[in-house]
């Protein structure tokens, strides 16, 4: 079945009659359940970042690094620009309220070079953090190229 979306004051949903997207046919007042990442019981969960090289960093030289990006990159503020740059909304983000422990390797070998990320139960923007440090390894450490990021085996 295909539904055709119009925007309208109503909102976006507003605009094809529902008010949430548990209206859609077959899920009325049932929310959609996430699949990932896989959540513990207490909320928490592990993400591990996969990825691949051929002449990979040593191990305690990333261990390093990501010392040193949490000092310096703990805190983001992360600016929204609109039109003629001008900034519209700032968002302050802070690692330590999203993550439980900083990002370690948790492998470091065959062929799989695996950094953990361990959430909290709230973690507020956790993918914005993943996705920017994900960023930020490859540029410090060009041999090493972004996989997957996947469920922690743990």
């Amino acid at each position: 079945m295909t539904h055709r979306m119009t925007t309208s004051f109503g909102g976006l949903l507003g605009g094809i009659g529902l008010t949430s997207h548990r209206d859609l046919p077959g899920r009325r007042g049932q929310a959609m359940p996430a699949r990932f990442p896989r959540k513990r019981q207490d909320g928490t969960f592990s993400v591990d970042v996969v990825f691949a090289s051929a002449a990979p960093p040593s191990r305690g030289e990333v261990v390093e690094w990501l010392q040193e990006w949490i000092s310096s990159n703990g805190v983001w503020i992360r600016e929204w620009r609109g039109a003629g740059d001008q900034v519209v909304q700032t968002d302050t983000l802070r690692f330590a309220e999203a993550f439980l422990a900083n990002p370690r390797p948790v492998q470091w070998g065959d062929g799989e070079y695996v950094v953990r990320l361990d959430g909290t139960s709230v973690a507020p923007f956790w993918k914005d953090w993943m996705v920017r440090l994900v960023g930020d390894v490859t540029a410090r450490f060009p041999a090493l190229t972004f996989q997957t990021a996947r469920d922690s085996q743990e």
